[in-house]
């Protein structure tokens, strides 16, 4: 007798499992029917790895120490001969002359104090164009790409940082290394800013060189501020204002 009462529960049982088992089952579907692809289920599940600490950057157990600390959201400061050699030809193109005028040894432009030039922050160097042009800059790498055509980022450029501020002198800055040496680059935008109609003066201090620029017809500033890192390579602030 108990031998056919299961007889007859085994049907029951069968489907109850077969409803479990659909259940079950739309964890591996989508809600088309298709199936999810496992990589995507566990790119979407599985939590998500940060290191706030930046322990992985850490080299105190290395045999040898790195220089410097390793940033890897920035490009390294190292140009390829072709890429260094093919952004000078480009900047020679912009400035109208293969032996630009170079700042160098003065270059017949008066030397000024710019205390705001050796400042720590983009957003102090900003100063450089003038006490009314103090300001917090809101960080934005697009106003790297916003500068004027009169005075653009240097050929070949790595941008590092760029930014903009509002107020009685609206400014934009952008902070970038160059394939090329001080000398170099400010020759470059002392070619430009003398096409653009610009007054110019120089400021130095230490290993820092700067070219400042005022226009009379419509009160347009710069500043472009140089310094030299290893490998004719420069670091260069370029801040406008009035464009």
């Amino acid at each position: 007798m108990a031998f056919a009462m299961s007889i007859k529960r085994a049907p029951a049982l069968l489907m109850l499992a077969s409803a479990l088992a659909g259940c079950g089952s739309d964890r591996g579907s989508t809600p088309e029917g298709g199936a999810v692809d496992p990589a995507t289920r566990l790119a979407l599940e599985a939590p998500l790895l940060v290191d706030p600490a930046l322990d992985t950057q850490s080299r105190r157990f290395a045999v040898m120490s790195d220089p410097a600390p390793v940033d890897g959201s920035l490009p390294l400061d190292t140009f390829a001969p072709v890429t260094a050699a093919a952004a000078r030809s480009e900047a020679d193109r912009l400035s109208g002359s293969s032996n630009a005028a170079t700042p160098g040894d003065g270059g017949g432009l008066d030397e000024v104090p710019c205390a705001a030039c050796t400042a720590p922050t983009l957003t102090l160097r900003a100063a450089a164009l003038g006490k009314d042009c103090e300001g917090t800059l809101v960080a934005a790498l697009e106003q790297g790409a916003k500068m004027p055509a009169a005075l653009p980022i240097y050929p070949g450029a790595h941008l590092r940082e760029a930014g903009s501020s509002q107020g009685a002198c609206p400014v934009r800055a952008a902070s970038f290394t160059a394939p090329a040496d001080p000398t170099e680059a400010l020759g470059f935008y002392l070619a430009l800013a003398t096409k653009s109609g610009f007054s110019l003066n120089i400021a130095r201090s230490d290993r820092m060189s700067a070219l400042l620029g005022r226009r009379a017809a419509d009160g347009a500033r710069f500043a472009v501020i140089a310094r030299p890192l290893a490998g004719r390579l420069s670091e260069i602030d370029l801040v406008v204002s009035g464009f």
